[in-house]
C-alpha cells in the first residue's frame, strides 16, 4: 500500500524536477562559453537565471500544493481500497522538490564552469546522509521517515552547492542569494499553506486543469509584486533581457 502511495507523489515531484532539468540543460552550454569568456556577464546573466528559476519554483510550488489533494483523489478516484491522499507526504514530497529545484541554477553552473570533481563529495554527502538517516527512521515511521531523510540531505547539498557557486565561480556575497531566496520562500510556504487549507475536490480534469490555470496565475501575479518590492534590480534585469 505504501509503495503504491510513494509512487503517486513520486510521478509529480518527478514531473516537476524534469522541468527545470529541462531548463537547466537548455542554458548550460551558452553559459560555458561565457564563462571562459566573459566573466561578468557571466555572473550577471547566471543571477537573471537564478532569479526566474525561483521565481517559477515558487509559482509551481504554490500552484502545486493548491489543486495538490483535488488531484490526487481524482486520480486515484477508482482505488478504493487505498487511500492516497496524505497531508504529511504531500508536505515532504512537495518541499523536497521545492529544495531541489532551488540549487538547479547553481548545479548548471557547476557544470559549465567545469568544477564537478570540486563538488563530487558533496553529492556523495548527500547520499551518505539519506541512507543513514532514512534507515534509521524507516522502520518506525515508514515512508515519513525515508522522506525526512531525503529532506535533511537536499538541505545538506543545496547548502554547499550554493555555497560554492557563491564562493569559488560568481564570487559575490552569499547574501545576494539570501535576498532573493528568502521573500520568494516566505511567499511560497504561506501561499502553500493557504492553498492546501482552500483545496477542492475536483469532478473532472478539465476543472482541474481550469482551476489549476487560475492558480497559477494568481500564484504568478504575487510572486511577480513580491520580486519587483523585494528584488527589484534582478527582476528589472530579467524582464530587460526578456524585452
Amino acid at each position: 500500500e505504501e509503495v503504491s502511495i510513494y509512487s503517486i507523489y513520486n510521478l509529480i515531484c518527478n514531473f516537476i524536477s524534469y522541468i527545470f532539468n529541462v531548463l537547466a540543460n537548455s542554458v548550460s552550454s551558452s553559459f560555458g562559453d561565457l564563462y571562459n569568456k566573459k566573466k561578468e556577464l557571466f555572473v550577471e546573466r547566471f543571477r537573471s537565471y537564478e532569479t526566474v528559476s525561483i521565481m517559477i519554483n515558487s509559482i509551481v510550488t504554490i500552484s502545486i500544493f493548491c489543486v495538490l489533494k483535488g488531484f490526487i483523489i481524482l486520480y486515484t478516484h477508482r482505488s478504493d481500497d487505498v487511500e492516497y491522499w496524505n497531508l504529511m507526504y504531500s508536505i515532504l514530497f512537495i518541499f523536497i522538490a521545492y529544495l531541489n529545484n532551488l540549487r538547479t541554477p547553481h548545479a548548471a553552473m557547476i557544470r559549465a564552469s567545469g568544477n564537478f570533481e570540486k563538488t563530487k563529495y558533496y553529492f556523495l554527502g548527500e547520499a551518505f546522509i539519506n541512507l543513514l538517516i532514512s534507515l534509521s527512521l524507516v522502520q518506525k515511521y515508514g515512508i515519513c521517515g525515508v522522506l525526512i531523510g531525503t529532506l535533511f540531505s537536499v538541505i545538506f547539498r543545496d547548502y554547499f552547492v550554493i555555497q560554492f557557486i557563491y564562493k569559488q565561480v560568481i564570487q559575490i556575497d552569499i547574501k545576494k542569494f539570501l535576498e532573493v531566496s528568502l521573500p520568494n520562500m516566505i511567499v511560497t510556504i504561506v501561499m502553500s499553506v493557504i492553498g492546501l487549507c482552500f483545496s477542492i475536490e475536483f469532478g473532472s480534469y478539465i476543472e482541474f486543469v481550469f482551476v489549476g490555470s487560475i492558480c497559477m496565475i494568481f500564484s504568478s501575479f504575487i510572486i511577480f509584486m513580491v520580486n519587483y518590492i523585494f528584488n527589484q534590480n534582478n527582476f528589472m534585469q530579467v524582464i530587460i533581457l526578456i524585452k
